[in-house]
């Protein structure tokens, strides 16, 4: 069987049937929600969950939250894939740092994540906002 009559470097003498099957597209349907359950001037603190139902996988849920303090230092965590088996996403932890001025405001962001078999990931970024 030549898959490619055009490409070349096939080998026309090998014997043989293609034969494919057909599978799903997979599909994942995700809803979220957050909260404030504090808004006060010099302390917010957010939840947020988040549900994921894929085709091809079992669901899971997210949760996390959020706290800010002064409007500068916000501390972040969370729990990814919660109720799958064998996942390797799992804890995540960070932190962030707004240092506010008139002009812009320059954001610092780090964040920790357990990732099993892939070992631990760290991520950090820059931000200004005008």
């Amino acid at each position: 069987i030549d898959i490619d009559p055009e490409n070349e470097g096939n080998n026309e003498t090998i014997v043989a049937r293609l034969k494919t099957d057909s599978w799903p597209i997979p599909l994942a349907f995700h809803v979220g929600m957050a909260m404030p359950i504090i808004d006060q001037q010099n302390l917010k603190a957010t939840i947020a969950a988040d549900a994921i139902r894929p085709t091809d996988n079992t669901e899971t849920l997210g949760v996390g939250g959020e706290v800010q303090l002064f409007n500068v230092l916000s501390l972040r965590g969370g729990y990814q894939t919660l109720f799958r088996t064998d996942a390797q996403s799992g804890l995540t932890l960070g932190f962030g740092i707004q240092i506010p001025n008139p002009y812009a405001s320059i954001n610092f962001d780090y964040s920790y994540q357990d990732y099993g078999l892939f070992d631990d990931i760290q991520t950090a970024g820059i931000g200004v906002g005008f």
